[in-house]
């Protein structure tokens, strides 16, 4: 058994995700990944004990039939252990499965299913697993996880706070802008630079730098008076939990390039600044020479922030 535990960032037993016709909490760890409790998994494939070792013993027996990736079986046999905090409760552990994991499992079951490879007793297994794969096909399991969760909303938030320093920093209309870069943008900036979401806040004038840098420094004049004039639309979620498209298409594809020279770089800052002076050499001085002051400890954290603590 794993007895590192990792921290659940997101995601509470109350925080549930509809997956077909059932109800699962699903949870964010601090290593990215989307993770249904064991014990869930077990109750909405239709398992009413108590035994941790359930599906890993169906698993087992399919394998003498069939190849199973050996990664499936480990997710079983030796499940990642989260601590879930609660304000109120004392830290539980927890034993977690990978979202994509689980997903497989249910093909496994149908799969086997389909060969005769399943006992009489769980072949109801496998019929709820192709309902759920039916239901999956169509859907973006990632969006709705990350709304489930409440991840969605600390990323918002995160965003709004950014755009508002810098506004309050430069009146700049334009960084309104920002709230319509996709989120695989502000992700791959990250990894360069081993940040992540929270760097918005805790260090806006960082990432502020970075981003008039490789993007509002690089626009023309005329982009620029285009984004003051026509501020974007009030965003919502559209079906399946999908952002609305509110994008300026000109920006878009400009966003879009300078994501795609960011991991053609391989990730390396000093190599994708190289490229994106060629494609997109600076254009607006002013823009780049802005400066921002460091916040100060006590301006860290607002009102709003305060009220979205139970999503960190």
């Amino acid at each position: 058994m794993n007895s590192q535990l990792t921290a659940i960032e997101f995601g509470s037993k109350n925080l549930l995700l509809n997956i077909a016709d059932a109800k699962i909490p699903v949870f964010r760890l601090d290593n990215q990944q989307f993770v249904f409790p064991l014990s869930g998994v077990h109750k909405i494939l239709g398992y009413e004990g108590k035994s941790d070792y359930w599906l890993l013993n169906i698993l087992q027996t399919i394998s003498k039939f069939s190849k199973i990736p050996p990664a499936i079986i480990q997710a079983y046999e030796s499940p990642t252990i989260a601590a879930l905090k609660s304000p109120q409760e004392p830290i539980e552990s927890i034993k977690v499965i990978e979202m994509g994991a689980f997903i497989e499992t249910c093909k496994i079951f149908v799969l086997a299913k389909e060969n005769g490879w399943l006992g009489v007793g769980v072949i109801k297994v496998s019929k709820v697993a192709q309902h759920i794969l039916n239901w999956a096909e169509n859907q973006h399991l990632e969006e709705l996880a990350a709304e489930s969760c409440g991840f969605n909303t600390f990323k918002e938030a995160m965003k709004s706070e950014f755009i508002q320093y810098l506004i309050n920093q430069t009146s700049e209309k334009s960084f309104l802008w920002i709230k319509t870069f996709p989120d695989n943008f502000f992700t791959t900036l990250f990894k360069i630079h081993t940040a992540d979401w929270k760097d918005l806040k805790t260090q806006p004038e960082i990432c502020g730098r970075w981003i008039v840098d490789i993007v509002f420094s690089r626009l023309s004049y005329a982009l620029i008076s285009e984004l003051r004039n026509n501020l974007p639309k009030r965003s919502y979620r559209r079906k399946q939990n999908l952002p609305q498209e509110n994008s300026h298409p000109e920006l878009k594809k400009i966003i879009t390039d300078i994501t795609i020279l960011m991991e053609t770089a391989a990730l390396n800052w000093f190599i994708f600044l190289q490229l994106l002076n060629r494609a997109y050499p600076i254009q607006d001085e002013q823009l780049a020479n802005l400066k921002f002051e460091a916040l100060k400890t006590s301006e860290i954290f607002s009102t709003f922030s305060n009220n979205l603590r139970k999503f960190t």
